[in-house]
């Protein structure tokens, strides 16, 4: 079975890579992008698992995705949107902005324990 590139679907060449990578800083998750590039997400994870480049290249492109989001939410707050000022405190600043749990139900003040 072939996928268009000559080579079986199940082999993560470089070429599956690169476009397994350009996925995840696109957003995608890492279940979605190892199917879109044709190959198991184990064969992604087994990739990792040999401790070579590949989990830093992938790090970077989730950070990557990650980023876009977070200048998002930046411009958003700068702009005085409420929600994403709390959002942007609550990241950066979790000692100070999150609400304490309560000791006893493990639950924040504001969550109803029905």
């Amino acid at each position: 079975m072939s996928d268009g590139l000559g080579v079986k679907a199940y082999k993560f060449t470089r070429q599956r890579k690169d476009a397994y990578l350009k996925r995840l800083k696109e957003g995608s998750g890492r279940t979605d992008a190892a199917f879109a590039v044709g190959v198991d997400p184990k064969t992604v994870e087994r990739e990792i698992a040999r401790g070579n480049d590949f989990t830093a290249e992938r790090d970077a492109g989730e950070m990557f995705a990650t980023d876009v989001i977070e200048n998002s939410v930046w411009k958003t707050a700068k702009r005085g949107n409420l929600a994403a000022q709390k959002m942007w405190f609550e990241a950066k600043r979790p000692e100070v902005w999150r609400a304490p749990k309560d000791p006893v139900t493990g639950n924040s003040p504001a969550t109803p324990l029905y």
